[in-house]
Protein backbone atom coordinates (compact mmCIF):
# COMPACT_ATOMS: atom_id res chain seq x y z
CA UNK A 1 0.00 0.00 0.00
CA UNK A 2 1.18 3.38 -1.04
CA UNK A 3 0.04 7.27 0.03
CA UNK A 4 -0.84 8.91 -2.86
CA UNK A 5 1.78 11.59 -4.15
CA UNK A 6 -0.78 13.96 -5.13
CA UNK A 7 -2.41 14.30 -1.73
CA UNK A 8 1.13 14.08 -0.34
CA UNK A 9 2.27 17.13 -2.27
CA UNK A 10 -1.24 18.87 -1.53
CA UNK A 11 -1.01 18.50 2.39
CA UNK A 12 2.30 19.39 2.74
CA UNK A 13 1.32 22.81 0.12
CA UNK A 14 -1.23 23.87 2.24
CA UNK A 15 0.25 23.21 5.86
CA UNK A 16 3.22 24.93 4.74
CA UNK A 17 1.30 27.48 3.24
CA UNK A 18 -0.08 27.98 6.42
CA UNK A 19 2.84 27.96 8.40
CA UNK A 20 4.84 30.22 6.06
CA UNK A 21 1.78 32.56 5.83
CA UNK A 22 0.81 33.04 9.72
CA UNK A 23 4.81 33.61 10.15
CA UNK A 24 5.48 35.83 7.68
CA UNK A 25 7.93 33.67 5.87
CA UNK A 26 7.39 34.92 2.36
CA UNK A 27 6.01 38.17 3.28
CA UNK A 28 9.88 38.99 4.97
CA UNK A 29 11.52 39.04 1.24
CA UNK A 30 9.27 42.64 0.31
CA UNK A 31 10.51 43.74 3.83
CA UNK A 32 14.27 42.20 3.80
CA UNK A 33 15.93 44.20 0.34
CA UNK A 34 18.85 42.13 -1.51
CA UNK A 35 20.87 44.46 -3.26
CA UNK A 36 21.64 48.09 -2.83
CA UNK A 37 19.53 49.79 -5.13
CA UNK A 38 16.52 48.42 -3.38
CA UNK A 39 18.27 49.28 -0.36
CA UNK A 40 18.93 53.13 -1.14
CA UNK A 41 15.29 53.46 -1.08
CA UNK A 42 13.35 54.71 2.20
CA UNK A 43 12.02 51.84 3.64
CA UNK A 44 8.10 53.34 4.27
CA UNK A 45 7.83 55.60 1.16
CA UNK A 46 5.61 54.60 -1.62
CA UNK A 47 7.44 53.53 -4.66
CA UNK A 48 6.89 56.22 -7.82
CA UNK A 49 5.48 54.08 -10.28
CA UNK A 50 6.49 57.47 -12.69
CA UNK A 51 10.42 56.59 -11.73
CA UNK A 52 10.22 52.65 -12.59
CA UNK A 53 10.26 51.01 -16.06
CA UNK A 54 7.85 48.70 -17.44
CA UNK A 55 10.24 45.69 -16.27
CA UNK A 56 10.25 47.12 -13.29
CA UNK A 57 6.93 46.96 -12.65
CA UNK A 58 6.38 43.61 -13.99
CA UNK A 59 9.13 42.66 -11.46
CA UNK A 60 7.46 44.04 -8.65
CA UNK A 61 4.09 42.63 -9.68
CA UNK A 62 5.85 38.89 -10.00
CA UNK A 63 7.19 39.29 -6.45
CA UNK A 64 3.32 40.05 -5.23
CA UNK A 65 2.67 37.11 -7.06
CA UNK A 66 5.20 34.71 -5.42
CA UNK A 67 4.23 35.82 -2.27
CA UNK A 68 0.60 35.88 -2.68
CA UNK A 69 -0.01 32.48 -4.26
CA UNK A 70 3.13 31.13 -3.95
CA UNK A 71 1.87 27.54 -2.99
CA UNK A 72 -0.76 27.27 -5.90
CA UNK A 73 2.06 28.08 -7.99
CA UNK A 74 4.02 25.05 -6.35
CA UNK A 75 1.08 23.14 -7.58
CA UNK A 76 0.37 23.89 -11.15
CA UNK A 77 4.13 25.45 -11.89
CA UNK A 78 6.78 24.02 -9.98
CA UNK A 79 6.05 20.31 -9.71
CA UNK A 80 4.95 19.97 -13.70
CA UNK A 81 8.44 22.01 -14.45
CA UNK A 82 10.79 20.21 -12.52
CA UNK A 83 9.45 16.88 -13.63
CA UNK A 84 9.36 17.73 -17.79
CA UNK A 85 13.24 18.75 -16.81
CA UNK A 86 13.84 15.33 -15.09
CA UNK A 87 11.95 13.33 -17.93
CA UNK A 88 13.84 15.14 -20.34
CA UNK A 89 17.83 14.99 -18.28
CA UNK A 90 16.38 11.42 -17.20
CA UNK A 91 15.01 9.23 -20.16
CA UNK A 92 14.64 5.91 -19.54
CA UNK A 93 12.29 3.34 -21.96
CA UNK A 94 10.14 2.15 -18.89
CA UNK A 95 10.37 5.84 -17.36
CA UNK A 96 7.34 8.02 -18.61
CA UNK A 97 6.42 11.24 -17.48
CA UNK A 98 4.07 10.35 -14.79
CA UNK A 99 6.80 8.41 -13.10
CA UNK A 100 8.78 11.77 -12.82
CA UNK A 101 5.83 13.59 -11.77
CA UNK A 102 5.39 11.63 -8.41
CA UNK A 103 8.83 11.05 -7.62
CA UNK A 104 9.06 15.08 -8.14
CA UNK A 105 5.45 15.01 -5.76
CA UNK A 106 7.47 13.44 -3.14
CA UNK A 107 10.49 15.59 -3.56
CA UNK A 108 8.19 18.55 -3.07
CA UNK A 109 6.29 17.17 -0.60
CA UNK A 110 9.62 16.26 1.48
CA UNK A 111 11.00 19.82 0.56
CA UNK A 112 7.63 21.10 2.26
CA UNK A 113 7.75 19.33 5.66
CA UNK A 114 11.62 20.17 5.72
CA UNK A 115 10.29 23.94 5.38
CA UNK A 116 7.64 23.50 8.30
CA UNK A 117 9.82 21.67 10.82
CA UNK A 118 13.67 23.11 9.80
CA UNK A 119 13.24 26.75 7.90
CA UNK A 120 10.09 28.31 9.58
CA UNK A 121 11.31 27.58 13.43
CA UNK A 122 14.61 29.20 11.94
CA UNK A 123 12.96 31.88 10.65
CA UNK A 124 11.01 32.90 13.64
CA UNK A 125 14.26 32.95 15.50
CA UNK A 126 16.47 34.52 13.23
CA UNK A 127 13.90 36.87 10.84
CA UNK A 128 16.61 39.53 9.77
CA UNK A 129 18.46 36.40 8.03
CA UNK A 130 15.74 35.33 5.85
CA UNK A 131 17.61 35.13 2.38
CA UNK A 132 20.58 32.73 3.94
CA UNK A 133 17.26 30.89 5.15
CA UNK A 134 15.66 31.24 1.63
CA UNK A 135 19.35 30.01 0.00
CA UNK A 136 19.86 27.03 2.77
CA UNK A 137 16.60 25.48 1.95
CA UNK A 138 17.45 25.82 -1.97
CA UNK A 139 20.54 23.57 -1.23
CA UNK A 140 17.99 21.37 0.45
CA UNK A 141 16.34 21.05 -2.06
CA UNK A 142 18.85 20.52 -4.68
CA UNK A 143 20.21 17.77 -2.40
CA UNK A 144 17.01 16.29 -2.25
CA UNK A 145 16.88 16.27 -6.33
CA UNK A 146 20.39 14.43 -5.89
CA UNK A 147 19.16 11.95 -3.42
CA UNK A 148 15.76 11.25 -5.09
CA UNK A 149 17.28 11.33 -9.10
CA UNK A 150 20.10 8.72 -7.86
CA UNK A 151 18.25 6.36 -5.77
CA UNK A 152 15.16 6.43 -8.30
CA UNK A 153 17.32 5.77 -11.66
CA UNK A 154 20.43 4.81 -9.98
CA UNK A 155 23.03 6.42 -13.00
CA UNK A 156 26.17 7.34 -11.92
CA UNK A 157 26.73 9.74 -8.77
CA UNK A 158 28.40 12.52 -10.15
CA UNK A 159 26.44 12.82 -13.87
CA UNK A 160 23.37 12.54 -11.37
CA UNK A 161 24.96 15.37 -9.20
CA UNK A 162 25.17 17.52 -12.91
CA UNK A 163 21.88 16.63 -14.34
CA UNK A 164 20.64 17.71 -11.19
CA UNK A 165 22.44 21.03 -11.13
CA UNK A 166 21.64 21.46 -14.71
CA UNK A 167 17.97 20.85 -13.98
CA UNK A 168 18.06 23.23 -10.68
CA UNK A 169 19.27 26.07 -13.00
CA UNK A 170 17.29 25.60 -15.94
CA UNK A 171 13.88 25.42 -13.60
CA UNK A 172 14.69 29.42 -11.79
CA UNK A 173 14.90 30.22 -15.12
CA UNK A 174 11.74 28.66 -16.46
CA UNK A 175 10.06 29.80 -13.48
CA UNK A 176 10.99 33.45 -13.55
CA UNK A 177 10.49 33.79 -17.00
CA UNK A 178 6.79 32.00 -16.85
CA UNK A 179 6.12 34.38 -14.34
CA UNK A 180 7.77 37.44 -15.66
CA UNK A 181 6.09 35.95 -19.04
CA UNK A 182 1.97 35.90 -17.35
CA UNK A 183 2.78 39.49 -16.25
CA UNK A 184 3.69 41.14 -19.48
CA UNK A 185 0.87 39.04 -21.14
CA UNK A 186 -1.43 40.39 -18.61
CA UNK A 187 -0.40 43.95 -18.84
CA UNK A 188 -0.42 43.93 -22.62
CA UNK A 189 -4.02 42.73 -22.54
CA UNK A 190 -5.11 45.06 -19.75
CA UNK A 191 -3.47 47.86 -22.24
CA UNK A 192 -5.66 46.82 -25.11
CA UNK A 193 -8.39 47.70 -22.85
CA UNK A 194 -7.54 50.77 -22.05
Amino acid sequence: KYFNPLSFLVITMAVSAYLSFKSGYFESFANNPKNETEQSQPQNSPMDKRQLSQFDLIRLEAYKIIINDGKVIGLVLITPLISVLGWIFFRKPKRGIAEHFVLQSYLFGLSNVFRVVIIIPLFLVLPWDVRIIDNIFQVVFLFYLIVGYKQFFNNNLIWTIVKAILIFALFIVLFWYSIYGFVYVKHQIMNLFI
